[in-house]
């Protein structure tokens, strides 16, 4: 819970030092953070060395945040749900997605923590840990792409291969999860990083 707590402290640092840098608030869209090596080493020490961090700007309109992790074989979709997050979010903030394994146990803690200008939540889950020899982790979104509904941002690939041979930026597909699965087929586990934001209906003006 401590190192949890560490993240989350971390991450609404790094929050406010961003804010400090954004003169105009961009509307609607989702990035890959910007760490010196420092906090990078920071963060992954305290939450595990699978992580996935990104900025994400709304407008003050705001809307509902969904951060989830779920698992494929061989392209098929077989834990929908493994942890997710729901929240409402408002102007700049992050998402943290990081996994702490425990080889030992073939188990992993999943913590996911989404934190804005109004506070933070999180949430955390045991997953299983498939044993295989090698991994691959990689964010595939672009700077400044638009926060839609049901995006995939991130991929864990486990394979016997090594090296495993994935792309890292899958373009437009972020938009269709189950296409960048199918693509993934020949790999026996990957889960995909997933968010969906539904902005909140336009206030009508009263005369």
């Amino acid at each position: 819970m401590r190192k949890v707590l560490w993240c989350m402290l971390l991450v609404t640092v790094l929050v406010a030092c961003n804010q400090e840098d954004v003169e105009e608030t961009r509307k609607n869209t989702i990035e890959n953070a910007q760490m010196d090596a420092r906090e990078e080493n920071l963060l992954r020490a305290a939450g595990g060395e699978t992580m996935f961090i990104y900025d994400v700007s709304v407008d003050e309109q705001g809307g509902k945040l969904e951060v989830w992790l779920e698992k494929y074989e061989y392209g098929q979709l077989v834990d929908e749900i493994i942890a997710s997050l729901g929240t409402e979010m408002f102007k700049d903030g992050q998402i943290l997605v990081s996994i702490q394994e425990m080889p030992e146990m073939s188990k992993g803690i999943v913590t996911i923590a989404v934190t804005d200008e109004s506070g933070s939540s999180s949430v955390k889950n045991v997953m299983e840990i498939p044993g295989m020899s090698s991994r691959v982790t990689s964010p595939f979104i672009k700077e400044n792409t638009p926060l839609m509904e049901d995006m995939a941002i991130g991929q864990i690939v486990y394979s016997e291969e090594n090296p495993i041979s994935v792309k890292s930026n899958w373009g437009d597909l972020v938009n269709e999860p189950s296409s960048i699965a199918n693509e993934l087929k020949e790999h026996p586990v990957v889960y995909l990083v997933r968010c969906s934001f539904e902005e909140k209906p336009a206030k009508a003006d009263i005369d």
